[in-house]
């Protein structure tokens, strides 16, 4: 439990230094945990917000 504690918040931290908002942190450690969601969900946000929107 711990572990993944620390590692959820890594990921937020890392997100957050490429520039994504909280929520959007939320979104994805959310995606990154359901292993039932596909790959376009996550691509979709990262591209979402390379394009600045």
């Amino acid at each position: 439990m711990m572990k993944t504690r620390c590692g959820s918040w890594f990921f937020v931290r890392r997100s957050r230094a490429f520039g994504f908002s909280i929520d959007e942190c939320s979104e994805l450690l959310n995606l990154f945990q359901d292993r039932d969601r596909t790959s376009a969900e996550v691509k979709r946000i990262a591209l979402k917000k390379v394009s600045g929107n």
